[in-house]
């Protein structure tokens, strides 16, 4: 927690004193995504999403019987 601080405190001094924000991520997607009780903000990972709705709708062309 002391460190995030830090780091959050060396952003906004680099962005005063230099008039731009550094290009690097704070946080990666993977820890982004994870839940709330992890202490994470629970934002669904689309990646993940959208391959398994392919594969539940493959799944459902798989099962679906000829008429």
């Amino acid at each position: 927690m002391y460190a995030r601080r830090i780091q959050t405190i060396k952003i906004v001094i680099f962005e005063l004193i230099c008039g731009q924000v550094p290009l690097l991520a704070l946080v990666s997607w993977d820890k982004i995504c994870l839940p709330k009780a992890a202490g994470r903000l629970n934002i669904m990972n689309l990646k993940l999403w959208n391959n398994a709705a392919i594969l539940k709708l493959l799944w459902a062309i798989d099962q679906k019987k000829d008429s």
